[in-house]
C-alpha cells in the first residue's frame, strides 16, 4: 500500500514539475508555436531555440526545411561532370534525368574523335 502511495505522490509531483516547466511565469501558458521551427510562442512570447531539420538542394528545389518549409540557396544546375564523351544522351550526375542530346563524335584526319579520343571510322571511308 505504500508503494502505491509513494508511486501515486511521484507521479503527481512529475506532473506539476511538468506542467509547472511549461508554463510562462505561473500563467499556465502551454506554449503555442507555429511549427516545430517557429520560436517564438503566440501566446505569450517565450522564445526557445530551435533548428531546422534541411532536405537538400535538387536539381528542381533548394534546400528546404522538413519542418516549416523555409527554402536557403538556390536550386542545384544540372551537372554533367564528363564533358568528354560522344553518346546518345547526357545524364545529369545529381538527378540521372537525361539533359541533352549528346554531341556527335568529331573525327580528326586521323580518323581520331577530337572530343573523346574514340576511333572512328569515318563515313567517306565505308564508301
Amino acid at each position: 500500500m505504500k508503494k502505491n502511495i509513494s508511486a501515486i505522490l511521484t507521479l503527481v509531483l512529475a506532473f506539476s514539475l511538468i506542467f509547472t516547466l511549461a508554463s510562462c511565469s505561473g500563467d499556465e501558458c502551454l506554449h503555442d508555436f507555429e511549427n516545430a521551427c517557429d520560436a517564438d510562442c503566440a501566446e505569450c512570447g517565450y522564445e526557445r531555440i530551435t533548428t531546422h531539420v534541411w532536405n537538400e538542394a535538387t536539381c528542381y528545389n533548394p534546400k528546404t526545411c522538413h519542418h516549416c518549409g523555409v527554402v536557403e540557396g538556390e536550386p542545384l544546375m544540372h551537372l554533367h561532370l564528363d564533358e568528354d564523351v560522344c553518346a546518345d544522351e547526357l545524364v545529369c550526375d545529381h538527378c540521372k534525368v537525361m539533359i541533352a542530346q549528346a554531341q556527335q563524335h568529331q573525327p580528326g584526319e586521323d580518323g581520331i574523335c577530337t572530343i573523346c579520343g574514340e576511333s572512328v571510322i569515318l563515313a567517306t571511308e565505308l564508301e
